[in-house]
């Protein structure tokens, strides 16, 4: 069974959002490496005022389980390099 191709209509967040998303995340995680967790993501998306629970599923379901997997996994998806 295929996901529908990630496409802006069926995203949780604007695709600017994503990039300032993607964006932060990869400071972080140059900064202090990854610990397995959601952290950066959740703390990010609690400071732009977006629904964590909606938003961290639609991201576990495409493979982003940590913060360095929201980059690996779900980042070339959004932004068209899969």
């Amino acid at each position: 069974m295929h996901s529908r191709p990630i496409t802006p209509n069926n995203l949780p967040l604007p695709v600017e959002a994503f990039i300032s998303l993607f964006e932060a995340l990869s400071g972080e995680l140059d900064q202090h490496g990854c610990d397995n967790s959601l952290c950066g993501t959740i703390a990010w998306l609690m400071d732009h005022g977006y629904d964590v629970a909606t938003v961290t599923g639609w991201l576990r379901h495409r493979g982003g389980y940590c913060d360095c997997e929201v980059l690996l996994n779900v980042e070339p998806k959004v932004c068209g390099e899969e």
